[in-house]
């Protein structure tokens, strides 16, 4: 999503069309590798035997905070340009996960 946004402000006007689909394919296939990451992490965040509940868990999460993401992002879209809405998604998504991976590795490291 970073490069979408950094690609917007290059002056290549030519070429946008091309790098746009190269960029697109990258993103959607670590879409759908993110999604069988996250179906896996849910099944490995309750004891062996149980999945089906962590599965359940992040399917209920997921559900409830969808509508909340979507309603961020159309008003960020609205009030802000899209490279700048784009780049901040962006941005934030990494921090989260560099805290989630930091949280998992301290917890990993208690447990043993």
């Amino acid at each position: 999503m970073l490069t979408f946004a950094i690609s917007t402000v290059l002056p290549v006007s030519d070429f946008d069309l091309v790098i746009w689909t190269i960029i697109g394919f990258a993103l959607g296939a670590s879409r759908f590798t993110a999604r069988s990451l996250l179906t896996g992490a849910g099944a490995k965040s309750d004891p062996q035997g149980d999945e089906i509940s962590g599965v359940a868990a992040l399917a209920l999460v997921i559900t409830l905070t969808l509508p909340i993401g979507m309603m961020i992002w159309g008003t960020a879209m609205e009030f802000l340009s899209a490279p700048v809405t784009v780049a901040t998604a962006a941005l934030v998504m990494a921090m989260v996960s560099v805290g989630l991976a930091g949280h998992s590795s301290t917890n990993v490291d208690e447990n043993q």
